[in-house]
């Protein structure tokens, strides 16, 4: 085209309404692999990165930054580190048991220092997190990231609760934690179902 015809087109800021996450019952089989241990070393690294990250909400850079300072008995602290030069304020974390048990295998004896250390890099990463996702029957594209929105979709489907996800994603608005607002959909339904004995 000799011309953009978008050129003069203002998009104003759209939020996707879905983020992929595996389910309670995908997660599961992947702690019963993990628990096996009968992976090769490289795959059960990266399984329990991500399984940390399913059960932190942290997202793949933060975790990979996470240092031993920044974590107490009942909570990890930190600075997303998207949001580092923007909105530079310290998101707290509650710390769930399997999160805590990964956090100490990791850290052994260590007082300083990175909590994950020797990991691989990113995109080897995902490549093991295909590999593990086709080995218990995944059919989603499971990538770092997934832990993440894993952790939030299964958080907000017990707690109903947008505003405290919002402070444990770290998010400064909560229109970015709106993407996982779909888990609510059946909580509609249901709610509005309760009208349905009305008889009219």
């Amino acid at each position: 085209l000799p011309r953009n015809p978008l050129k003069e087109v203002k998009m104003r800021g759209c939020i996707d309404t879905t983020a992929e996450a595996i389910t309670r019952e995908e997660l599961t089989r992947l702690v019963d692999l993990y628990n096996r241990n009968t992976c090769e070393e490289k795959l059960q690294k990266s399984l329990e990165f991500f399984l940390f990250m399913c059960f932190s909400s942290l997202h793949i850079g933060d975790a990979r930054e996470l240092t031993i300072d920044q974590v107490s008995d009942k909570e990890i602290a930190y600075v997303r580190i998207k949001l580092r030069n923007i909105l530079p304020k310290i998101t707290r974390v509650p710390l769930s048991e399997p999160a805590k048990h990964i956090i100490k295998k990791w850290i052994g004896q260590r007082e300083k220092g990175k909590v994950f250390k020797g990991l691989r890099n990113n995109c080897l990463i995902n490549k093991d997190l295909k590999v593990l996702a086709d080995m218990v029957g995944i059919k989603i594209k499971v990538s770092a990231k997934t832990g993440r929105h894993t952790f939030a979709t299964l958080f907000l489907s017990e707690t109903k609760d947008l505003n405290s996800l919002r402070d444990i994603l770290g998010h400064s608005s909560l229109k970015h934690t709106m993407v996982y607002a779909h888990v609510l959909d059946a909580d509609k339904i249901s709610g509005v179902s309760t009208f349905n004995n009305f008889k009219i």
